[in-house]
């Protein structure tokens, strides 16, 4: 299991839900699961990544990426998944 945590940044207009997605991506770009999508308040958050694809099927060792998007602010990141 991995811990993937985020920040959703505050913005100019406060405390508004914003559109977010959090997409996990092997590294031929191909998504391998979507772990948030939906509306949040900036802050911190936490989630938990089981190492399945969306079907549940466990996925191999090796690098990922994960891509958080929100209404003007994106960031990609690598992750090391080791079983």
């Amino acid at each position: 299991r991995t811990i993937i945590e985020y920040d959703i940044p505050y913005n100019s207009t406060g405390l508004e839900q914003v559109p977010t997605s959090l997409v996990v991506y092997d590294l031929l770009g191909k998504e391998v699961i979507r772990l948030v999508d939906g509306n949040l308040l900036p802050g911190k958050y936490s989630i938990a990544w089981a190492g399945v694809n969306k079907n549940g099927n466990r996925v191999a060792s090796g690098i990922y990426f994960y891509s958080l998007r929100t209404g003007t602010f994106s960031d990609t990141r690598r992750m090391i998944l080791l079983r």
